[in-house]
């Protein structure tokens, strides 16, 4: 389990995590088993402090990540195992819908 310090930590309304571009290099994702129509971004590694935080900064991935669903702003946590990468041409970049040509692709 990898450890960051809080000058590294991106913060989403209260929620932390840390960017993983290298993991999750696809546009977006499908969660599997739950909203198969709709497209997610990962934001990261859910972070949570350790026992000596406070003192040292430090923060551990819980093996989860946060992902936002496409044309939305509500955060969601899910298991790395349940992602399913998508290409850009497959979801509508407006409401996040699998297959919607809303935004003209």
């Amino acid at each position: 389990m990898s450890a960051t310090t809080d000058q590294e930590v991106s913060t989403f309304r209260r929620h932390l995590y840390e960017n993983d571009d290298a993991t999750f290099p696809a546009d977006a994702y499908i969660v599997k088993g739950w909203a198969d129509g709709i497209a997610f971004h990962v934001l990261g590694w859910q972070l949570v402090p350790d026992e000596d935080t406070e003192w040292t900064g430090i923060y551990e991935r819980t093996g989860d990540v946060y992902v936002v669903m496409v044309g939305d702003d509500k955060v969601y946590c899910v298991e790395v195992e349940d992602l399913v990468p998508i290409s850009r041409e497959d979801y509508c970049g407006v409401c996040g819908q699998i297959g919607c040509c809303h935004d003209a692709r």
